[in-house]
């Protein structure tokens, strides 16, 4: 059975969003990060608290953010250079949670007996940092790509984005033939995300793989641009123009590319058998 569909009230022009596009970011979460909406929520309100709690009350990070986002400039070029550097500030935000907010919590701690001091979840604070920087590096590139420009990606870990349908493709491991075990599922994902981020990410002129499903349920035959993926994967194995990848991680990333092909193919056969994941909130622009 399917996700319930979920409808967030879009705030209004006079009130704030912290974070900005909180609406959205959460179905982002579910639909394209394999994440619970429970956990997405969370992840907004702490933002929320870390936000709040360890920067200034007449601190306008989301409202810079949004400005970058909304305001439309002639030169695309200039526009995607300002949400850039709004990236490298949400960056540094995050950075500075991660290193000072010891700090903060040793004076929250401090107020309780000793021995009976309660837990404040920092990295938990990190986390929904650091998910919310995807979402926004995510938007940017989307912009990119609209504006035919080259997507730019770094070897950082933090920054990746989930592989497209990550929980249908372990799915689909569990139960091909007599079933991967947990320990091959879990590397073959770990390889797929990396060539996912460093290479698939690079090449795309549009975000096909991005929108698998998208394109899955309405009939479109996804094989000629797979069969281009794949040259690229084999071209880079041949000519290593990324240097953030080795040998290793791409002939490996080959593979579990290979598999999810399979699962791909299995998915447009029989899509009823893989669980529903759709979390659906209004877009802007379907608003009355």
């Amino acid at each position: 059975m399917g996700r319930k569909k979920v409808y967030a009230q879009e705030p209004g022009p006079e009130n704030d969003e912290m974070p900005y596009d909180y609406w959205a970011f959460i179905r982002w979460c579910v639909n394209s990060q394999g994440l619970t909406e429970g956990t997405a929520k969370s992840y907004i309100s702490q933002i929320r608290t870390a936000f709040t709690t360890m920067f200034d009350d007449e601190d306008t990070l989301f409202k810079d953010i949004r400005n970058a986002f909304l305001t439309h400039g002639d030169d695309p070029e200039q526009r995607i250079l300002q949400l850039e550097d709004m990236y490298e500030t949400l960056m540094a935000y995050t950075e500075t949670i991660a290193e000072f907010a010891d700090d903060w919590f040793d004076g929250y701690n401090s107020k309780f007996p000793e021995g009976k001091t309660k837990p404040v979840p920092k990295e938990d604070w990190v986390r929904a940092f650091q998910c919310y920087c995807r979402y926004i590096r995510w938007r940017i590139d989307e912009e990119r790509l609209r504006n035919k420009m080259k997507v730019e990606v770094k070897d950082d870990s933090a920054r990746f984005m989930e592989i497209p349908m990550r929980n249908q493709f372990r799915q689909y491991m569990k139960n091909k033939g007599k079933g991967y075990p947990t320990n091959t599922i879990n590397t073959y994902c770990c390889k797929l995300k990396r060539l996912y981020n460093l290479l698939i990410r690079r090449v795309q002129n549009r975000n096909v793989f991005d929108n698998l499903n998208y394109w899955i349920e309405r009939n479109t035959d996804i094989n000629p641009f797979l069969d281009k993926l794949q040259q690229h994967i084999e071209y880079e194995l041949e000519w290593e123009n990324y240097p953030e990848l080795s040998y290793d991680d791409v002939e490996r990333g080959k593979n579990a590319f290979l598999i999810y092909r399979e699962f791909l193919e299995d998915y447009a056969k029989n899509t009823n058998k893989y669980p529903r994941e759709e979390y659906e909130i209004p877009r802007r622009e379907n608003k009355k």
